[in-house]
């Protein structure tokens, strides 16, 4: 109990990777981080969700949309914050269909041609998921 307590704090993210039947990855114009608009559909656990339900909550609430969570790809931890990312590589059931506060924009880009504002960390996951048997 005191470890719980005392022990170290993460903030764990969950991050969709998804790519359409070209092999491009879709990204979302985020209206949260300025310096990195650009990123992958994520999100943060709440209490007591799986990380597979959280990533389909949050793509749900931010556009509208409904995904399927096919693997894990990455388990990344942020350098320098008290940050673990994990990666999930997914399958768009139904497409995003409307903005929110939280996303004003998505695409499909090829993996050599991402917008520059993208993190490395999520460059990463990317990379990761491409190499995973079984992607579609």
């Amino acid at each position: 109990m005191v470890l719980a307590w005392l022990g170290p704090r993460f903030v764990v993210s969950v991050w969709a990777v998804i790519f359409d039947e070209g092999g491009q990855v879709l990204l979302f114009q985020h209206t949260h981080d300025r310096r990195h608009p650009w990123g992958l559909p994520s999100g943060r656990l709440e209490s007591g969700e799986t990380p597979e339900a959280a990533i389909c909550r949050e793509f749900r609430e931010e556009v509208g949309g409904e995904i399927r969570v096919r693997q894990l790809v990455a388990a990344l931890h942020e350098p320098h914050l008290p940050a673990l990312r994990l990666a999930y590589a997914c399958q768009v059931v139904s497409p995003p269909t409307a903005p929110s506060v939280e996303v004003d924009a998505w695409a499909y880009f090829a993996p050599a041609g991402l917008p520059t504002c993208v993190r490395a960390i999520q460059r990463e996951a990317i990379a990761r998921a491409r190499t995973q048997p079984g992607k579609d």
